[in-house]
């Protein structure tokens, strides 16, 4: 099975992961193995310790790695499947409705996580010659 090996530092909770330094090697599976956990057996090769990111293309999925153990001759990569970047095609096809977002939010859609302040402004302008003889005055209010 033909495995890619890459270093990442995007946030494991991006959509889009930045991969850097592709290693393309072959290994097998170590044992049954379910498809969201594999665990990788690849020859030992030192420099393969910086990585911590997977492609298997038999599995269409990409994978953290969570741990690699290394013995004589070989290294035992254990893997969990990154979904974010995995199905990131069908999450950016699907269509939605958002109704909470950290800076994109709409307005008229009620929220209760979202603070509202009310500000007033009060403004006096004289209005005619004030007071008439007759004691009547006019009030306006504008909301």
């Amino acid at each position: 099975m033909q495995i890619k090996l890459y270093t990442t530092k995007s946030e494991r909770n991006r959509l889009t992961k930045v991969l850097n330094n592709e290693v393309t090697l072959t290994g097998n599976l170590e044992r049954a193995c379910d498809i969201v956990n594999p665990v990788i057996v690849l020859e030992y090769d030192a420099t393969l310790a910086t990585k911590n990111y997977v492609y298997i293309a038999e599995f269409e999925r990409y994978y953290f790695i969570s741990n690699i153990v290394f013995d004589d001759e070989t290294m035992i990569i254990y893997l969990h499947c990154d979904v974010l970047m995995s199905f990131r095609a069908d999450i950016l096809a699907s269509i939605a409705r958002v109704i909470r977002s950290a800076s994109n939010y709409d307005v008229m859609i009620v929220d209760n996580m979202i603070i509202n302040k009310a500000n007033t402004r009060t403004y006096q302008r004289k209005i005619g010659n004030g007071f008439t003889r007759a004691n009547k005055y006019l009030v306006l209010i504008g909301g």
